[in-house]
This record gives C-alpha cells, sequence and structure tokens, in this order.
C-alpha cells in the first residue's frame, strides 16, 4: 500500500491511497482529502480492505509516518497482520504497488481536465477497468484471480430508456470505460518499458558470501563526498 500524492484538489480530495494484493494484483483506488493519520489509515484499511477481502497475512508498505506509527503497528498486531517496511532507499520492495501508481497516474494525466480538479470522477472507473484486465504477472484478470469470476458489465447493446438523460450516461459511461481500458493498456506498455531501462540482472548470492556496499546513501565523513569512495567493504552477508 502507498499512496498517490500532489494531485490538484479534486471535491476536496487530494490524494488517492492505493491497495494492492500482490497475490491476485487487485487493485483499490481510495479518495482521501489529505495524507491521513496512523488512526484514520486504520480506519481506511477497515473499511475498504477488511470490508471486502478480510485480513492479509502481511502488509507491504514504505516507511511512512502514519505506516510507522505505534497505532498502526499495534492494530496490525492485534489483527494477527505481519508488517513488512521497504528500506529507505530500496522501495522496490513495495514494487507492485509503485507499479500500479505509476500506471493510474499516467492514466489520470490523459484524462483531468486543464483545471486538473475531475481526476476523482474517473477513479471508479479506472479502478473497475484495471481488474477487470488481463495482468501481465498472472495472465488472468485481478476479478478472475480475486473472486473465481468476471463481473457483469454493461451489456453489448444498450436498451433504449425513455429517460434521454439516462441513455446519455451509460452512453458516456461506455466511452470512458473504452478509453480507460485503452490508456491502462498504453500506460502497462510505457511503464515497463522505462522500468527495463534500468533493470539489472541481480547475481545469486548466499549467506557468507561477500558484498561490496555503495555509499551512495550513505553519509559521508571526508569534506567532499565526491572523492570519497564509493563502495564499502567486502562484507559477508
Amino acid at each position: 500500500m502507498d499512496f498517490l500524492t500532489d494531485l490538484s484538489p479534486s471535491s476536496r480530495f487530494m490524494m488517492v491511497f492505493v491497495v494492492v494484493d500482490m497475490m491476485t494484483m487487485m487493485a483499490h483506488f481510495i479518495p482521501c482529502r489529505g495524507l491521513p493519520s496512523a488512526c484514520d489509515t486504520g480506519h481506511i484499511f477497515i473499511q475498504h480492505v477488511f470490508r471486502l477481502h478480510g485480513l492479509p497475512d502481511r502488509v507491504v508498505s514504505d516507511r511512512g509516518a502514519q505506516l510507522t506509527a505505534r497505532f498502526w503497528q499495534g492494530l496490525m498486531q492485534v489483527l494477527d497482520v505481519k508488517i513488512c517496511l521497504s528500506s529507505a532507499h530500496h522501495p522496490q520492495t513495495d514494487g507492485g504497488t509503485e507499479k500500479v501508481i505509476g500506471i493510474l497516474e499516467q492514466y489520470l494525466h490523459c484524462y483531468v481536465n486543464l483545471q486538473q480538479n475531475n481526476w476523482v470522477d474517473y477513479l471508479m472507473v479506472a479502478e473497475f477497468t484495471f481488474n477487470n484486465s488481463q495482468h501481465t504477472s498472472t495472465w488472468m484478470t485481478p476479478f478472475l484471480a480475486n473472486v473465481g469470476y468476471h463481473p457483469q458489465f454493461f451489456p453489448l447493446s444498450l436498451l433504449d430508456s425513455p429517460v434521454p438523460t439516462a441513455n446519455n450516461y451509460m452512453a458516456e459511461l461506455q466511452v470512458i470505460h473504452r478509453l480507460v481500458r485503452q490508456q491502462l493498456e498504453k500506460a502497462k506498455a510505457d511503464y515497463k518499458r522505462f522500468a527495463d531501462r534500468s533493470r539489472r540482472d541481480t547475481p545469486p548470492l548466499t549467506v557468507g558470501d561477500r558484498v561490496w556496499l555503495s555509499t551512495r546513501n550513505l553519509p559521508s565523513t571526508w569534506p567532499a563526498k565526491k572523492l570519497d569512495h564509493q563502495y564499502l567493504g567486502p562484507f559477508p552477508i
């Protein structure tokens, strides 16, 4: 779980709480009015995750203040849910959520208006379409992997209603769904292409092997960090 932040206000919502099931890849996009406290995060978790899926075995997240607070840790302990925090300089631990956030962000970039104040209107369609689209890691949709079937969507041919506004509304939803599916597929392909550019295969490592430690994210005791050693060690695993 993680947050998509720095969005323009939309119906008083400021960010999106993104929760992804790493087994089925089902995602939930939950709008928030601001960065929630640890207590509010607990309420959101119970309301939007537990209510639909029950308790997970573990929760993977970054080291945000609300996700490292004593309340959140105590709540997870009471619920017997293991907390797995990504390291400070290795957010790829929660890479599945990061990827979904990147896809959602790219999608919203394409469909918000010029004022960028209507993105919340697209979240429900984006979530449904994402969960009803085949995932590359499972070769099935998150809906099918999670509940064993695909939920019924709009019929191929809509029946006419005597109420013109109802016809217009359903026609608009069909168009949005089709465009969202196209854009989500494009976003997935773009995200994979950019991620593959910097991805390197990790060499096989075992306990006892000696490795070098990069100093990129370590404080330097030298007057000029540029002249400091780039690696320290080797250290045994």
